[in-house]
């Protein structure tokens, strides 16, 4: 069991890293967790937050990367959904983004591994300080129940973030990446900005509780090109932006207008009455309706008032899409669930 609970953060985290495991009591952290999908009270005994309880889980979740998870008899259910349902995305999804997911032997990918040394190393740095320790207002509100995760649930959400953000930047690829951004040239699959000085700022931005800085962004052209080079300074751009706005990472709209804004253009909401427009040319399976004449989706024109444009569609499906996360009190991660259990009943 201690192998799983220690997977489950990275997996994911690994997406991050795909993480898997989780649903037993952490007593370290003190926190409720989800069992069979309903939380339970805290442990009366369980010992406070403290620093040392943290680095020990921490240094048990690095140890376990390199190993294949599996579900043995008697191992908690949860923990087994997770891992069926990191290896359904890793089949089932797109080939390019399949190395945040569990590989064809059980292992965690790629791209989740660098992002499980980035968070755990953070959290030795910060202790209980790190950002990848602590509740999250934007988390909660899009993945009630986020405020109960476990220390490997959260940094397994994290993990899916990251894969959530590469998907549509650039279909989770680093090759012939290099288009026009908005202030540069941008680059590999989190399309970050190809100079070397349009992108060192962000580590800079990236504090530790010590008021060191990151330096992951501070990496040649070329560098930035390779998993870990995008990925590690993707990672440093994403604190920076937390840092920044109270630990929350997404944009934000009040009101109707955006308060603040992600680096990403496809972590900004859309205001509600852009996105209740945007909804009534989606079909059912969620794709864009189109003009039969130009071939341009209906909601170019149709919500023109509203200032529509091409980045609509990424920004409403990544928003719905965060909710698809398992540990989720959503009806979108209901239907995750139950699709899941299908594909598995199918291969009986």
């Amino acid at each position: 069991m201690k192998k799983l609970k220690f997977l489950y953060s990275f997996l994911l985290a690994t997406v991050v890293y795909t993480s898997s495991s989780l649903a037993q009591q952490d007593p370290n952290l003190n926190k409720q967790i989800q069992q069979g999908g309903a939380a339970i009270q805290d442990c009366k005994d369980c010992k406070s937050n403290k620093s040392s309880d943290i680095l020990a889980q921490t240094n048990e979740l690095a140890a376990v990367l390199n190993k294949p998870f599996e579900c043995a008899p008697g191992d908690d259910p949860q923990s087994c959904l997770l891992i069926d349902w990191l290896k359904w995305k890793h089949q089932n999804y797109n080939k390019n983004c399949q190395g945040f997911f569990l590989d064809g032997k059980g292992q965690v990918g790629p791209f989740s591994k660098v992002l499980a040394e980035l968070m755990t190393t953070d959290i030795k740095k910060n202790k209980e300080k790190s950002l990848f320790v602590n509740d999250n207002e934007q988390f909660q509100k899009l993945c009630p129940g986020f405020d109960k995760f476990s220390l490997n649930q959260k940094l397994a959400f994290h993990g899916w973030i990251f894969e959530l953000t590469a998907f549509p930047e650039n279909v989770c690829t680093n090759a012939n990446s290099i288009v026009k951004g908005v202030n540069s040239s941008a680059a590999c699959m989190l399309q970050l900005n190809y100079p070397t000085n349009m992108r060192s700022f962000y580590s800079s931005g990236a504090k530790n509780a010590d008021g060191t800085s990151e330096k992951h962004c501070q990496i040649s052209p070329k560098e930035l090109l390779t998993d870990r080079g995008c990925l590690s300074c993707g990672f440093d751009v994403y604190k920076w932006h937390m840092t920044k706005y109270d630990g929350n990472p997404f944009g934000e709209i009040a009101n109707g207008k955006k308060i603040n804004g992600s680096y990403w253009a496809s972590q900004n909401p859309l205001p509600s009455a852009a996105e209740s427009c945007f909804e009534k040319y989606l079909d059912a399976k969620s794709d864009v309706k189109k003009d039969p004449k130009t071939g341009k989706p209906l909601f170019l024109t149709q919500c023109k008032s509203l200032g529509a444009n091409w980045e609509w569609t990424p920004r409403y499906k990544f928003f719905k899409r965060i909710q698809r996360f398992p540990l989720c009190n959503t009806e979108i991660a209901k239907r995750e669930v139950t699709e899941l259990k299908k594909y598995l009943d199918s291969k009986k």
